[in-house]
């Protein structure tokens, strides 16, 4: 930070209060009048010297320390991240003696922002981040709950509140999605030896977000299409695969879980010619796949089956949403499976959304019904 924005600081501060700068250098009247400063001084300056210059500097430990739930209530959003993650490396003493607030329902709004940013740093505050979680009332569900119906409403979709429409969420629902979500997680931390902390967020698609939990992959999504869906040995095989519907027959949302894959492809492997034959050989089973793309793809890190605590087990394929039992060869480690099972309908389903058909996909459909026309007058001339 420069002697200009630090000028401008003790500037603003001078409007309010009186400041002794007698032989004194910016950075000392500022540490002197810490209070002050973030209370009247603009919080883009405060939060650029605090996230840039304090929190490496052991003279500003305990005023970082005594107005710590301040500095997070006016510290820009996009710069929490950073001023946690430097706290907890540079103070850890501050996050430890916070922890039961940054942990805390209260905070169910910001709770990822402050997990992420201050997990994997330090053993004991890792060790107090599973410990409060492990014995909270859902917490990490209720936060992962709010990100996904936050992210849903901002997306305008067509089940979601509005402020005008008297068509709210009720909270009890919320509560109940969470206590489902909750169950779920800690089955898989289990299954995988886990802790919360070691949970990933992997990303985030048109119509859910995915974390990785182990080797297990969670999918909260919103199922906008069918969710009875055509089964085919070149989809991944979900372990679990569930909608959440309102009364009033809405889908809220959907949990599923799957093995991790590998989604990493190198130029040479993403050819034009390799995507389509993975969509012609869905095709040539009935099945439109409508967003046909490589990343939607993924490769086998174990054979296509659903293991669980180490042994395969037989899953009705109606429970996780398929038509039917896959058939044909399982597939291996290293072959390739479609893992966004969103966009995927039977030919002769009379509702298929042709609409959101990708681009590459009408090229492959288009190419596939040239191929069947050539290979239907060969059999007529014959």
């Amino acid at each position: 930070m420069d002697d200009a924005q630090l000028e401008s600081i003790i500037e603003e501060l001078e409007d309010y209060v009186y400041l002794d700068k007698t032989h004194k250098q910016n950075r000392e009247i500022i540490f002197e009048n810490f209070r002050d400063v973030i209370k009247y001084c603009d919080r883009y300056l405060v939060s650029e010297f605090v996230v840039k210059e304090a929190v490496f500097d052991s003279e500003f430990d305990e005023v970082i320390k005594e107005n710590f739930k301040e500095l997070l209530c006016i510290i820009p959003s996009f710069s929490i991240n950073s001023f946690l993650a430097r706290v907890t490396e540079y103070n850890p003493s501050v996050i430890i003696e916070y922890i039961d607030y940054i942990i805390s329902e209260n905070n169910t709004e910001n709770f990822w922002t402050y997990f992420v940013s201050i997990k994997g740093k330090n053993e004991t505050i890792d060790s107090l981040i599973n410990d409060r979680l492990k014995s909270s009332d859902n917490i990490f569900a209720k936060a992962l709950i709010h990100n996904f119906l936050l992210k849903k409403e901002k997306e305008n979709l067509e089940w979601c509140p509005s402020k005008n429409s008297g068509n709210q969420i009720p909270e009890q629902t919320k509560r109940e999605l969470a206590i489902t979500l909750r169950y779920l997680i800690k089955e898989l931390l289990d299954e995988t030896n886990s802790n919360y902390t070691d949970i990933q967020f992997l990303g985030e698609g048109t119509f859910s977000e995915v974390y990785q939990i182990g080797n297990k992959v969670l999918k909260i999504g919103q199922e906008l299409n069918q969710y009875k869906i055509p089964n085919h040995r070149r989809l991944l095989q979900p372990l679990a695969r569930a909608n959440y519907t309102l009364e009033d027959g809405r889908i809220l949302s959907c949990f599923q879980v799957t093995p991790i894959v590998d989604t990493y492809f190198s130029k040479e492997e993403k050819s034009n010619e390799k995507l389509y034959e993975i969509y012609n050989e869905l095709r040539n089973d009935g099945i439109i796949w409508l967003d046909a793309k490589w990343e939607n793809l993924g490769k086998l890190l174990e054979d296509n089956l659903t293991i669980w605590r180490g042994k395969i087990v037989e899953i009705n394929p109606k429970s996780v949403g398929f038509d039917k039992k896959y058939e044909g060869r399982t597939l291996k480690e290293g072959d390739i499976v479609v893992t966004d099972l969103d966009m995927l309908y039977r030919e002769e389903n009379p509702n298929i959304p042709w609409i959101k058909m990708s681009d590459k996909s009408k090229e492959f459909e288009e190419r596939y019904l040239r191929n069947k026309k050539r290979e239907n007058s060969r059999d007529e001339d014959r």
